[in-house]
């Protein structure tokens, strides 16, 4: 028995990793007891646990952002009103110092491109049914032209807004200089509207197209007035950039775009006649020399048939003869291209 003992070793001999003996946490010694996949839904497990418990803010570091975004906020707030009020200080003093000189055109232009803006609104407050010819390019031009009239004429003195003043200004501007370009009465437009609406209106109730007795009831018109008002209509101009509406492409079509060109020929018919002038010059290049110059100077120099007798030495009887017996050639020539 004592040697048994005699033959372990000294725990003094072992070395210091082997004197410890660390015993297993509880998760550890759960898991020696798991199967593989027990252990992997485990570890799965904490570390959503352990995404989900985030570190919480302190409150009192939460107020302080608070009461920072408020103090950033407030002092914007500041600066905007700030440079609200230098400018509206800056434009008292422009208009002060423009009503002591009316005549510096520096001053007024500074003014007008201030208040622009007053043309863009009072183009956008327009009615959409305005002619295709007119662009908005041209309002603006029309309103901008109110503007100069307006700054013009203001005076701050009367306690008036300008705002309030130039607007009207700008409108009743536009709306004149449209007035003025048309060259039809308003009566006339008015009672050609009025004309088309019936003629709408009983297509529809009706369901074929009114009579002259129909029209004119409804319009509560006499017979010979509704004539008057059909002799106006047909008098009305029609501006050929007019748009009608859209093509099978998507692309705008204009009243230009319905009209027949009777000059410019077809692509087939371009073609056709391409090769036609091409056969005509090889048959004239085929002719004789003097005939050949006959066709040249009696068709391109536009001479006399006495001018080329003398110039070929023979009589204007014989021209005539000439001329005829080259068209007859050409035409001989043309004939048999044309069936080849």
């Amino acid at each position: 028995m004592m040697m048994m003992t005699s033959n372990l070793p000294n725990p003094a001999s072992l070395p210091s990793s082997s004197k410890k003996v660390v015993a297993p946490s509880a998760k550890q010694a759960k898991a020696m007891s798991l199967s593989h996949s027990e252990v992997l839904h485990v570890v799965a497990s904490e570390v959503d646990n352990d995404e989900d418990q985030q570190p919480e803010v302190p409150e009192a570091e939460v107020a302080v952002k608070v009461q920072i975004n408020e103090s950033w906020n407030q002092y914007s707030s500041y600066l905007v009103r700030q440079q609200k009020a230098k400018a509206q200080q800056d434009i008292q003093e422009l208009w002060m110092t423009f009503q002591k000189q009316r005549d510096n055109v520096k001053l007024r232009d500074g003014l007008v491109m201030h208040y622009i803006h007053l043309v863009r609104y009072a183009v956008s407050r327009l009615p959409l049914n305005l002619p295709s010819s007119i662009s908005t390019d041209d309002l603006m031009s029309f309103g901008t032209i109110g503007l100069l009239e307006a700054v013009k004429r203001f005076d701050p003195s009367r306690g008036l807004k300008f705002e309030t003043y130039a607007t009207n200004r700008i409108r009743g501007e536009i709306i004149d200089q449209l007035r003025s370009q048309d060259w039809v009465p308003r009566g006339v437009r008015k009672r050609n509207k009025l004309l088309m609406e019936a003629i709408a209106t009983l297509e529809v109730d009706l369901g074929r197209n009114p009579t002259e007795a129909e029209i004119a009831a409804a319009l509560g018109v006499t017979k010979v007035k509704l004539q008057a008002i059909l002799a106006e209509s047909t008098q009305l101009l029609l501006s050929l950039d007019e748009q009608l509406g859209s093509d099978s492409d998507g692309s705008s079509l204009s009243l230009l775009d319905t009209v027949a060109d009777k000059v410019t020929l077809h692509p087939e018919a371009q073609l056709e006649n391409g090769d036609t002038r091409l056969r005509l010059a090889e048959s004239i290049n085929a002719l004789p020399e003097r005939e050949k110059l006959l066709i040249a100077l009696y068709y391109q120099e536009n001479m006399t048939l006495r001018e080329i007798g003398d110039i070929i030495n023979v009589s204007e009887s014989r021209v005539c003869q000439l001329h005829a017996q080259a068209l007859l050639r050409l035409r001989q020539k043309l004939s048999k291209l044309m069936v080849n």
